[in-house]
């Protein structure tokens, strides 16, 4: 199974694979882990080249381990569409199921959380965000999606039980093969 998390900078994306990684074994690769010390400080051009290719990084560890019927799990998943559907085709070959966990919050929490990280914030970046996540969510099909507001501590209780409920019953199915 491959489980891809999405949400704004800042939503809670990787504090979720923390939690979920304490009940469940979960290979996960975050493109962000990737980055030098020095990220925020880089120019525009290089960031953008440092993106890409930890993401190409990401993608192929993902290739060389999805036919090990693993559940792998792409922390920062906030890639354009071309690489999501790179990635849902590549699970689709191989016969495994996807979902989608997508880590909402307003965008006051995400920038204050942010800069508890000393993390430069671009408010621009957010109506960026916004707008490329409808176009994923409205073009790709997952066979499981959970929307989890990061800023609500029952609905993390809540739909965390649901995402390990369905970690389970997908564990069950590869054990049974």
């Amino acid at each position: 199974m491959l489980i891809l998390m999405m949400g704004l900078p800042g939503s809670g994306k990787s504090t979720i694979v923390g939690m979920l990684s304490k009940f469940v074994n979960i290979n996960s690769v975050c493109p962000e882990d990737l980055y030098p010390d020095n990220f925020n400080e880089l120019k525009y051009e290089e960031q953008h080249a440092i993106k890409l290719a930890a993401w190409h990084t990401s993608i192929d560890y993902i290739k060389d381990n999805i036919s090990k019927d693993a559940l792998l799990l792409l922390d920062s998943c906030n890639a354009n569409l071309d690489l999501i559907s790179e990635l849902m085709a590549l699970a689709k070959s191989h016969n495994q199921k996807t979902a989608a966990i997508f880590t909402a919050a307003s965008d006051e929490t995400c920038i204050r959380r942010l800069n508890k990280e000393n993390k430069l914030v671009n408010n621009g970046l957010y109506s960026k965000y916004r707008t490329r996540f409808v176009g994923i969510l409205s073009t790709v099909v997952f066979d499981k999606f959970y929307k989890i507001n990061t800023e609500d501590k029952k609905d993390i209780v809540s739909k965390l039980r649901k995402i390990l409920d369905m970690i389970g019953s997908e564990i069950a199915c590869l054990d049974s093969k």
